[in-house]
């Protein structure tokens, strides 16, 4: 029997990522991935198998990478999100990798008292009310009050 191929994902996301900042392929080099190696991923593509470790070094999950490189990412696994989430995903996608792993980082905390204590240092630090003074309502915020008006 012959031995399977391995099956291969774009590098295009990796490359568009090396180009947004040089010493980023510096970084890989010091993980232990030659140039040689990456090379090879330019003109094959990444074995599947070598996405988790690499995507998690872009600061983005395996389904992330391969939504990026166009493969289909099958199903949502039975989540169902509200509109607000699911733009507020799209958006955290396309975000910075620092302000991605930043709002991730909130996200895990699920000790409520921690939770409170975050919140109350964020709004004495950055009070709602100037938030919108300076960008307006939330398109959300905005689509409610409409909907609520009397007519």
């Amino acid at each position: 029997m012959p031995k399977a191929k391995p099956d291969y994902v774009s590098s295009r996301p990796l490359f568009e990522w090396f180009k947004g900042d040089k010493t980023r392929r510096a970084g890989f080099r010091a993980a232990g991935y030659s140039d040689g190696r990456m090379t090879n991923w330019k003109s094959r593509g990444i074995p599947r198998a070598e996405v988790g470790p690499i995507a998690a070094r872009m600061g983005l999950t395996y389904e992330e990478y391969l939504a990026s490189a166009g493969v289909p990412v099958s199903g949502s696994y039975g989540l169902k999100l509200v509109i607000e989430e699911g733009e507020a995903i799209k958006r955290l996608r396309q975000a910075l990798p620092d302000w991605r792993r930043y709002v991730l980082g909130l996200a895990m905390v699920d000790n409520q008292d921690a939770q409170a204590i975050l919140l109350k240092t964020m709004r004495e630090a950055v009070p709602n009310d100037r938030v919108e003074r300076a960008f307006g309502d939330a398109p959300h915020v905005a689509a409610r009050r409409r909907v609520k008006e009397p007519k």
